[in-house]
């Protein structure tokens, strides 16, 4: 299924693979001194979510324009994050991308976002109805993902 996108152009540049490598490593490294190493980790997560997300809708193409800029994030009652694949354009219109695989791969990035660590991923999100209850859900702004790391 091919997935809708803007003539206007991307909406964030992917970041910096190296970088992010670089990052996640070090957050890897620092998880064991305790709560600044799942911050660390939490933020680079984000980062990468964006470079998924980008990567997917542009097949990998820096050329294919894109207009993503939100990711919906849900909160489960064990404190453990997921992705729906719940996307939001530039203009406030919605999609999702429904890849089986490309969600499971996504998960792991969601899944080093959690309640303990929250005070660092959700600045980078606006909080959105919840579904059910003990599932808070949240709007991740892949713009200022793309740029957290």
């Amino acid at each position: 299924m091919p997935l809708p996108h803007s003539p206007a152009g991307q909406s964030y540049a992917r970041p910096n693979a190296a970088e992010v490598a670089w990052a996640l490593d070090a957050a890897d490294a620092a998880r064991s001194d305790g709560a600044l190493g799942g911050h660390r980790a939490a933020r680079t997560a984000c980062a990468i979510l964006a470079a998924a997300v980008w990567d997917e809708l542009t097949g990998f193409d820096p050329q294919v324009p894109f207009d993503a800029v939100g990711l919906e994030l849900v909160l489960d009652a064990f404190g453990e994050v997921m992705t729906t694949g719940h996307l939001w354009r530039a203009d406030g219109s919605e999609f999702a991308i429904v890849d089986g695989v490309w969600l499971h791969d996504v998960c792991e990035w969601t899944s080093l976002l959690t309640d303990d660590n929250a005070s660092a991923w959700s600045p980078l999100c606006s909080p959105l109805p919840p579904l059910a209850p003990g599932l808070s859900r949240f709007r991740l702004d892949l713009v200022r993902a793309a740029q957290s790391e």
